[in-house]
């Protein structure tokens, strides 16, 4: 009888997450819309997965890395994700639909990691309300379809850390699988290292910590030995063994121009987000909703007020490993070429949640009454900003992006050159991993020049013969303007359509 009670004591905390985690994904799924826009890394991402498939040389890929642009792609992307998405390739070809409803299964995947986490040590309605918020912020929502791994990343850094934090490290196992996802990490994106660092760091300070009381513990060492090896032991065959990458232009050899005006600008960046993901900003970028809601800026300041008291008063070894992880992976960010936007800093935001909901607990842990009530508290937080996920969002990402590489008339642009230009040929082009991915051809962009001599003497250099021109991107792009008006004697327009000319290169 004691066993059947407790199963049903036990039975809303599996049955109802359980249905919710399932409507979610239902969500996630049938929201999903293949437009990508115009951020070339998706293309490079699949396009190395086409590669895995095909059996392609990275160093030989269509995508012709300029030095003189070098912000705009490096030559090829770290080979996690590519590995992920290449059984998806091998089995539909280039299907974007595929491939962006994987991705918003990945922004689903946060959800259930951040959940888990804090089913250590919350109810399991804590948890869901809380990995709600998460999954349903606009900021969040709008990337749940983008082609990109930041998602994925998270999970695996979460994961990586929920096993080193909570599993026995007494156990072969346990450290090999931990080993594995912090490798895995690392092999996702360049700073996925710093869970690696974290771990050392942490394990350093128990170690010294212990050391003249219990001297040191040789199953921590066997440890940290084990999840060390398998890391850098993943990267050694996958990036050195596996896949030969093509030398120069990563993140990292950007990383050695750093100066005090890109911290300063970084660290602007990562406060602007911090700012936009708990409260929201008075005009959403996306979609032109212009929020006035004054429950969105307060609830927003006590969601990041009680991250900050968390991150100050939470106390156990969980908490300081992810106060060390939080600290290094904003370290990194500072001094990384350019944080660009919330996506570089999502993995922060669900730990940032876990030291929230903590301080919460910290704060209003006195008393039944006090104890039942104060995670009401909760949805409170960030009130007034989920309705912005409504009609307007739902029917913005059902029309197809203006001039997005998807939109039809680019698809034609790229049909045409699969089907008629040599297999040889190379083009120049606005964004080249994304012509590379759809038109299957080699190709380059120019730098942003405004020397017309200078430009047509780079695209001699990468033997470039033809030009494509996308009448959309075209407005945007001051120094091709020029380019053309000073060389229209230089191209001989081969095809055209609604959207893009066709240029050869006399």
């Amino acid at each position: 009888m004691k066993t059947t009670d407790s199963f049903l004591d036990k039975l809303p905390g599996i049955a109802v997450p359980a249905v919710v985690a399932l409507a979610v994904l239902w969500v996630a799924i049938a929201s999903t819309n293949i437009y990508q826009g115009w951020g070339g890394d998706y293309a490079g991402y699949v396009g190395q997965a086409r590669s895995v498939v095909e059996g392609r040389s990275l160093a030989a890929s269509n995508y012709l890395y300029n030095p003189a642009v070098p912000s705009l792609a490096p030559p090829a992307y770290p080979m996690g994700f590519p590995l992920v998405l290449s059984p998806l390739y091998a089995l539909f070809g280039n299907n974007m639909l595929v491939f962006c409803r994987f991705v918003s299964v990945t922004w689903w995947l946060v959800g259930v990691a951040l959940f888990f986490f804090l089913r250590r040590r919350f109810s399991w309605s804590i948890a869901l309300v809380t990995s709600l918020l998460l999954l349903f912020n606009p900021y969040v929502f709008d990337w749940k379809k983008a082609m990109l791994p930041d998602y994925l990343f998270t999970v695996i850094l979460l994961g990586g850390a929920y096993w080193y934090i909570y599993k026995d490290k007494n156990l072969l196992r346990n450290a090999l699988i931990c080993g594995f996802l912090v490798g895995w990490a690392w092999l996702m994106r360049a700073n996925g290292v710093v869970l690696l660092l974290a771990i050392g760091v942490d394990m350093g300070g128990t170690l010294i910590a212990n050391w003249k009381k219990e001297g040191l513990p040789k199953n921590s060492l066997k440890y940290g030995a084990i999840v060390l090896g398998m890391a850098v032991g993943l990267q050694l065959v996958v990036h050195n063994l596996l896949f030969h990458m093509p030398p120069g232009g990563s993140y990292f050899d950007q990383v050695k121009e750093i100066s005090v005006g890109i911290v300063r600008q970084n660290l602007d960046e990562i406060l602007r987000c911090l700012l936009l993901f708990f409260q929201l900003e008075p005009k959403m970028t996306y979609y032109d909703i212009v929020n006035k809601d004054i429950a969105v800026q307060i609830g927003g300041a006590m969601a990041l007020g009680a991250a900050v008291w968390g991150l100050i008063t939470a106390k156990g070894p969980e908490y300081r490993f992810l106060r060390w992880f939080l600290g290094l992976f904003m370290a990194v960010l500072l001094v990384w070429p350019s944080v660009q936007n919330f996506r570089y800093m999502f993995p922060m935001y669900p730990v940032l949640l876990l030291f929230a909901v903590a301080a919460i607990d910290h704060m209003m842990s006195v008393g039944r009454a006090r104890t039942m009530l104060k995670w009401a508290i909760i949805p409170l937080l960030l009130f007034g900003a989920y309705d912005q996920i409504d009609e307007i969002i739902y029917v913005k990402v059902q029309v197809e992006e203006n001039g997005a590489p998807e939109y039809t008339n680019n698809q034609e642009a790229y049909q045409y050159v699969r089907e008629h230009m040599p297999a040889d040929a190379r083009f120049a082009y606005h964004h080249p991993l994304i012509f590379g991915l759809y038109a299957d051809r080699k190709a380059m962009h120019w730098s942003d020049s405004d020397n017309a001599d200078k430009i047509l003497e780079e695209l001699k250099q990468y033997n470039v013969q033809y030009l494509l021109v996308n009448g959309w991107l075209l407005e945007h792009d001051n120094t091709l303007q020029k380019f053309l008006s000073a060389k229209k004697d230089t191209l001989n327009e081969l095809w055209h359509n609604e959207r893009n000319t066709l240029y050869q290169l006399k």
